[in-house]
């Protein structure tokens, strides 16, 4: 299955007829409500809000007690919070662990790669903590454009919101990021990309060029300052890990390259699976749960 959508730039905003997903009617669409708060209801549900004049959509898992972990999903270009949490699954995923999903949805249906993009993640994580979730447990993850986002934010120079960042289809080193606190990342990419190529990168309608995804990922961990690494282990037949450990602060970095995967969201293979929607494909790993098991070691220090 093919996915052209939901990245980068304006000028990919119209793709072509092979693969284009659409955002999934949703079978029960949640309550809505406008509140200056994204949670200022931190009751187990579904419910749809207005944070800074932008939608979110916030999940929380029954029986959630106290202060929980959060994971922050960013849609790609062209899609939306709704349309992403269909692509990922992360609710099913967060009812099983016990954490917070929460998925806001761009104003203009695409991220701000710029100061004001990275101010509203934060807010909104700000926002989250001062609320319903755990400060030293936000996680921030995202696919394609949301996952250039995710990179952007940390790349931030200021004092981190986030414990730890994830991201599919789209990896990012920008000089920047050196002013930037070591980030524990983990990240998937498809080899036969033809969206944000995995050999070249991705370069943008202003000409700003992102490097080849391997190097963006060598990139962060010696940034990190990991003396670990890379530990390659190949999973399955369509998975190779690269793990760099004993890093800065422990912000660890694994880098999941899939062979053959196009621009999709990876769930881990299994026998007679069901039909897959727009947007998602099969691979010996799924990024929701290799995700989760690598945001749950990692928890923000100092707060």
């Amino acid at each position: 299955m093919t996915a052209c959508s939901i990245l980068v730039s304006a000028t990919l905003a119209a793709c072509s007829a092979t693969g284009v997903p659409t955002e999934p009617a949703s079978s029960a669409p949640p309550s809505a409500t406008v509140t200056a708060s994204a949670t200022a209801d931190c009751s187990p549900g579904t419910r749809d809000v207005s944070f800074r004049g932008q939608s979110v959509r916030v999940h929380i898992p029954k029986g959630a007690q106290g202060p929980i972990p959060a994971v922050v999903v960013l849609h790609g270009a062209g899609d939306s919070g709704p349309g992403v949490q269909s692509q990922t699954e992360f609710d099913a995923e967060a009812d099983r662990q016990g954490f917070m999903t929460v998925y806001p949805s761009a104003a203009s249906g695409e991220w701000d790669l710029g100061q004001q993009g990275v101010a509203f993640v934060e807010a909104l994580g700000r926002d989250l903590a001062r609320q319903c979730a755990d400060p030293s447990r936000l996680y921030l993850t995202g696919f394609s454009r949301g996952s250039a986002m995710t990179f952007t934010v940390a790349c931030s120079a200021g004092r981190p919101v986030y414990a730890a960042y994830g991201g599919v289809a789209f990896a990012d080193w920008r000089a920047r990021c050196r002013r930037a606190a070591p980030a524990p990342i983990v990240y998937l990419h498809g080899t036969a990309d033809q969206t944000v190529s995995f050999q070249k990168g991705y370069r943008f309608s202003n000409g700003v060029q992102t490097p080849p995804t391997p190097l963006a990922m060598r990139k962060w961990a010696r940034h990190n300052r990991c003396a670990k690494g890379p530990i390659r282990t190949t999973i399955g037949d369509d998975v190779v890990r690269r793990a760099w450990r004993a890093c800065k602060a422990a912000a660890a970095v694994d880098f999941y390259a899939i062979k053959g995967g196009d621009h999709q969201w990876p769930f881990k293979s299994v026998p007679n699976g069901p039909l897959l929607k727009s947007g998602q494909s099969w691979a010996s790993v799924g990024a929701t749960e290799v995700m989760w098991r690598f945001f749950r070691k990692h928890r923000l220090p100092g707060v």
